[in-house]
């Protein structure tokens, strides 16, 4: 599976989309946003309950090597998360994704949106 991959480095952010979208496990999301992995977890988990995202259309259950299931969340989760935790990081994807315009359209059609801004 293709997953695709998302740098934030010197301020600047990269996206290698793969078939539209990035994959990450909720270690990934938070060594990408320089966070505990239990603060990515405890959105996670905030994020589903409030019905802000589906979990059917988000999240992929990939079997690694080890035969380990490890849950992976697209780009819509991630985009979710960002506007949740705090860091440096999140504050700098932020601002890259309100940058593009493409993308503001697309984030202000997420469900809930102002739920996740609060």
């Amino acid at each position: 599976m293709e997953r695709g991959r998302i740098a934030i480095e010197n301020n600047n952010v990269s996206v290698n989309l793969a078939n539209g979208t990035v994959w990450l496990s909720q270690y990934q999301i938070a060594d990408l946003f320089g966070v505990f992995t239990s603060a990515v977890n405890n959105n996670i988990r905030a994020i589903l309950k409030a019905g802000i995202l589906n979990e059917d259309k988000i999240c992929y259950l990939f079997t690694d090597s080890n035969r380990k299931i490890v849950p992976l969340y697209n780009l819509e989760m991630i985009t979710a998360l960002a506007f949740r935790l705090t860091s440096h990081q999140t504050e700098v994807f932020r601002k890259w994704l309100l940058s593009r315009n493409s993308t503001t359209a697309i984030l202000w059609k997420l469900p809930r949106i102002d739920a996740m801004l609060n």
